[in-house]
């Protein structure tokens, strides 16, 4: 950005790249990606900012999975390209040394449109799980040089966050690594996606850990729940539902004795309702929820005076959908929204 006047200059790129290297001075410099600083030109005073920082070419940075890159080192091999923010007061002449290197790099980058109109640029070697984009996959390995203006788009019907989760899971599958912990509200957007995408490893990755959570799901005996805390266990009943938060306790903004000191071996519903007036809390319920007290010991649980308010037992049926009904078998669960 030129900041002397609003009259359209002109630049030669290598006089911009000069201008840049020098600024930066000795060798070793950091840059960070978004770094702002200002550059003297024949006179003329522009602001410039790290658009991004690569320590691959175009080609390798495009042909590597999980590579990602926010800061490097200026040596004596650092290759400088600059472009203008806005071409009607500022165009940089000369300047197709990046180019072809971008040529090359598109063919292994395929442009996903989620259906909230975000777009992403994903290695095309990530999406070779995923039969719905077998097509997209491979028209963007047939793009040559001479496609300069060419790159290859796809559209799916999935929520960019969650589709920016699938990418994570996919990335590190592809990289050898363990999956992410999601969490089980997540999981099932995931399994919904895998499905969207027709993608297998996504498929069973989301089914073995709902499986997982539906097998542990049942009803328990009121005695069970007492003995299972005195032996050092954290279950805590909510109206009628048992959630294991043992391992939450570090991370509980209350600190981690509130829990065990005041709300075990009772109906916690009325200590819910006091210490966590959003409602955002309810959204965490299901990652602990481990099933129910069983109908015909509720009325052996004891509650604390005054009791939860109806307003808030309503509110909170409403949300947790996932609770299962009634004296049913362990393996039928209502996993809900």
């Amino acid at each position: 950005d030129d900041d002397d006047d609003d009259d359209e200059r002109e630049i030669e790129s290598e006089v911009a790249r000069r201008a840049m290297r020098a600024h930066f001075g000795e060798l070793g410099r950091v840059l960070t990606t978004s770094e702002v600083f200002v550059l003297d030109i024949d006179g003329s005073t522009y602001r410039a900012r790290v658009a991004d920082v690569n320590s691959k070419t175009c080609e390798e940075e495009a042909a590597t999975l999980g590579y990602h890159c926010f800061r490097a080192r200026v040596n004596a091999e650092t290759t400088f390209y600059v472009r203008s923010s806005d071409e009607n007061s500022l165009r940089i002449a000369n300047n197709e040394g990046k180019a072809r290197s971008v040529r090359l790099a598109r063919r292994e980058v395929i442009e996903v449109r989620t259906k909230d109109g975000e777009t992403f640029p994903v290695n095309r070697r990530l999406l070779r799980q995923c039969i719905a984009l077998t097509s997209a996959v491979r028209r963007a390995g047939e793009l040559g040089e001479d496609d300069a203006d060419e790159f290859v788009s796809a559209d799916v019907d999935i929520d960019t966050d969650v589709f920016d989760r699938a990418l994570i899971f996919l990335e590190r599958a592809a990289t050898g690594q363990p999956p992410p912990a999601f969490d089980i509200r997540v999981t099932e957007a995931l399994a919904r996606a895998a499905e969207v995408l027709e993608c297998r490893s996504l498929e069973e990755y989301c089914a073995e850990k709902l499986g997982a959570y539906g097998s542990r799901i049942r009803e328990y005996d009121w005695d069970e729940v007492v003995a299972h805390n005195a032996a050092g266990g954290v279950w805590l009943n909510i109206d009628g539902m048992l959630l294991d938060v043992k391992r939450w306790l570090n991370e509980h903004p209350g600190g981690d004795t509130i829990i065990p000191k005041q709300s075990l071996d009772m109906d916690a519903a009325r200590h819910f309702e006091m210490y966590h007036s959003s409602r955002e809390s309810f959204l965490y319920l299901k990652e602990f929820y481990i099933g129910e007290v069983r109908a015909r010991d509720r009325a052996r649980v004891p509650s604390p005076s005054p009791e939860a308010s109806e307003d808030f037992l309503r509110q909170l049926r409403q949300y947790t959908t996932f609770r299962i009904e009634g004296d049913v078998a362990p393996t039928r669960v209502h996993l809900g929204q």
